[in-house]
């Protein structure tokens, strides 16, 4: 499918002079407040940051939602997290003014209408919390009339004790005489995009992946037509459509999207291929207008949006195949065991058949052989929990369900030792040793990002033992004998929803993507940025070019820095990996531009320019976070203790982050991390204390042109200028 896009981003709400429009926002907050006012996006003329200097009249403080006194709710009780929203809505109130587009709005034409109006901003009732209830982040979705304002979403983001730190993301003032009454029908609408989908591309015939192996481009099978099966009468028309085309009903609803020199009425809709093998979303103009204006009666609807919404570990040109997305049935080669083990072991590589001789290894791994020097205290009193099933003796438990590619066909213990069930296939890389390997890395990197934050309210879990976040999601892990479309690739679906996880064999080396911790882990962590960034309302938080790249970064920068971690099997320092993906392709220099080390050469201000394709982008941001560990490693004394404290302020930092987010923003969103733990007094101790460490931070993300003075449009590819400085009071 060919991506598209009419927003305008060239276009300019705002002056691009950013002290000037910080005063305009400043002018426009109302009261005696004191903020300061960030970068200002000059594509919808708001503020992409806005902080309380002091918590002063106007400002919405931990107070005035009753998180206080001798009658507060606890931290993480279901009342805490009311309070907590119920002050992201007085918080939005107080600074609406602030948040709309500035004065200088006045000198641009928005329609027939008067002025724009203030953002409406509807909550997530899913409250993040940090580490260690640490900080917490209510995201918030904007409306106007009832119907979503299209990827214009907002943060407020709290410290441990409730009080406001600031808010993040992006609005946009809308004109109030928007028409919001669609001209195209929902069925005409949802008809135009499947067509769309099956009959656009912009892939050559010969295109290639990453891995170098041939893509073939994902069509949409002929079949009826959608047709509606529920709506409900709500101002955005919710309504779910129905196709043998498709693997799964289609919703749709009404959106505003946002152009720049216009606003748009359009239909929203998510397709997801049969075989599960993509998702896209498509806005399709509801407005009966074309993009010059004129109203039309007759012809193809106009796209006004359309994007995959997959990732994978190589860019190849077309959607990916992630497998059918049900759980491996009962029965059949997956029979009860007569005598349920009493434990279960597995015999794996942990990295790679390069690296170390498969071990012998139990399921589930000890906390303390989790690479944490003091394993972080989690929610759940019997962590870890059970890998595999208590009645079988198969690769399927509460996290991860591992079957031979398209089958349902999970591996059985090949035998039974003193009540103890082992796996133990006889060839060390054929097909059960996939199943096994790719089984062991998703249940391993689950257990990681659990003691991170991760846990039951957003993870991957069948069952959700303390009864948060929604169950029945395990990882659909498939390894499958041979190569796959992408090579190697993870779809991401809400929480409730199971993710589908998909590793092929690189044909050139006969390799295989499951046997090597670079590609599941990468793949794994997709599914973590996808579920926290933005929040969990629907994990697609992640679709502007910087975000989307971000994704990829975030995933290379876990998958590598897990592994240099702690000493190998002969108690020597494991080596930094700086390479991903060397092993399965049998190329020293991997899959990836560069090494990721202190001489990396791409940074912020090549983004867009040089650096188009969404891993290249990647690459510039795993290159910061890599250096942020090695700043801090060098600053705590050891490499280990950088890694750990980098890993909680980036998964912090992911829940803090609004949808979207530019690069800017997520490391907004990690300082903000930073900030929390600061005043929570759970920060490591050091000489120089939190200023040394936030001194190192700021460091990484200089180094790569973020500092305090880079600037970008939104998450967009344009208006990006870098900054090298450190701010003035690190300096």
């Amino acid at each position: 499918m060919k991506r598209i896009d009419l927003r305008d981003y060239s276009f300019q709400r705002v002056s691009t002079d950013q002290a000037e429009a910080a005063a305009a926002s400043l002018a426009a907050t109302p009261g005696e407040q004191q903020v300061d006012v960030g970068r200002v996006n000059p594509f919808t003329g708001t503020p992409e940051r806005l902080a309380p200097v002091a918590q002063a009249s106007g400002f919405a403080d931990a107070a005035a939602a009753g998180l206080t006194g001798a009658d507060a709710p606890q931290p993480g009780s279901p009342a805490f997290s009311a309070a907590l929203i119920e002050t992201a809505v007085l918080q939005m109130q107080a600074a609406g003014e602030a948040l709309r587009a500035t004065p200088a709005e006045a000198s641009f034409d928005l329609g027939s209408g008067p002025g724009g109006t203030p953002p409406e901003m509807v909550p997530d009732t899913h409250v993040e919390a940090l580490g260690g209830h640490t900080g917490y982040a209510v995201h918030m979705q904007q409306q106007h009339r009832g119907i979503p304002v299209f990827q214009m979403q907002r943060t407020v983001r709290f410290d441990g004790d409730g009080n406001v730190l600031d808010i993040a993301g992006d609005s946009v003032s809308l004109d109030t005489t928007v028409d919001v009454q669609p001209k195209l029908a929902v069925t005409d609408a949802a008809n135009a995009a499947a067509r769309y989908i099956a009959e656009s591309s912009d892939e050559p015939e010969d295109a290639v992946d990453g891995w170098g192996q041939p893509v073939q481009p994902q069509r949409v099978e002929a079949a009826e037509p959608l047709r509606v099966v529920a709506s409900f009468p709500l101002p955005a028309h919710p309504t779910v459509l129905q196709s043998s085309a498709f693997a799964e009903p289609v919703p749709g609803h009404l959106v505003l999207f946002y152009t720049g020199p216009d606003t748009r009425l359009g239909w929203h809709f998510v397709f997801t291929l049969r075989g599960y093998t993509s998702q896209y979303v498509v806005v399709v103009a509801a407005d009966g207008r074309n993009s010059a204006g004129a109203e039309t009666s007759s012809g193809e609807p106009e796209i006004l949006y359309a994007q995959d919404t997959d990732f994978h570990f190589s860019e190849g040109g077309a959607p990916l195949a992630s497998g059918t997305g049900r759980a491996p049935e009962e029965g059949g080669v997956n029979e009860a065991a007569a005598d349920a083990p009493r434990a279960f072991r597995g015999n794996v590589f942990r990295f790679n058949p390069a690296a170390e001789a498969r071990k012998m290894t139990d399921f589930p791994r000890p906390v303390n052989e989790y690479p944490f020097a003091r394993p972080p205290q989690v929610s759940d009193p019997e962590f870890p929990r059970p890998w595999c099933r208590g009645e079988d003796l198969f690769t399927r438990g509460n996290n991860v369900l591992a079957v031979k590619g398209a089958t349902t066909e999970s591996l059985r213990a090949h035998r039974v030792e003193n009540g103890v069930a082992v796996f133990d296939p006889q060839e060390e890389e054929g097909d059960e040793q996939k199943i096994l390997n790719i089984f062991y890395f998703c249940n391993y990197m689950h257990n990681f990002f659990y003691m991170l934050g991760f846990d039951e309210a957003s993870n991957f879990q069948e069952v959700n033992f303390l009864g948060n976040g929604l169950p029945g999601d395990a990882v659909v892990a498939r390894a499958h004998p041979g190569p796959v479309e992408g090579t190697a690739n993870m779809l991401t679906l809400a929480d409730g929803q199971r993710a589908l996880m998909n590793m092929g064999l690189v044909s050139r080396t006969n390799r295989h993507t499951a046997l090597d911790a670079d590609v599941v882990f990468h793949e794994f962590v997709h599914g973590v940025s996808n579920r926290l960034v933005g929040g969990r309302r629907d994990a697609r938080g992640l679709q502007q070019p910087q975000s989307r790249g971000q994704g990829e970064g975030w995933s290379d920068y876990f998958a590598l820095t897990v592994q240099s971690y702690g000493t190998d099997q002969n108690g020597r320092p494991r080596p930094d990996r700086l390479v991903t993906g060397d092993w399965v392709t049998g190329l020293n220099t991997g899959i990836r531009s560069a090494p990721y080390d202190e001489n990396y050469p791409f940074t912020y201000g090549h983004v867009g320019t040089r650096l188009t394709r969404v891993h290249d982008i990647g690459e510039v941001w795993c290159a910061t976070l890599m250096q942020m560990n090695r700043n801090l490693g060098a600053l705590l004394g050891s490499r280990e203790a950088g890694h750990e404290l980098g890993w909680q302020l980036v998964v912090d930092g992911m829940k803090l982050t609004p949808a979207n987010p530019s690069f800017l923003s997520s490391r907004d969103g990690i300082l903000a991390a930073l900030e929390a733990r600061r005043r929570a007094g759970a920060l490591p101790e050091v000489e120089g204390g939190h200023t040394a460490i936030l001194r190192a931070v700021w460091q990484a993300f200089a180094r790569f042109g973020m500092g305090p003075g880079a600037r970008s449009v939104g998450a967009s590819l344009s208006g990006i200028r870098e900054d090298r400085s450190m701010p003035p009071e690190l300096a």
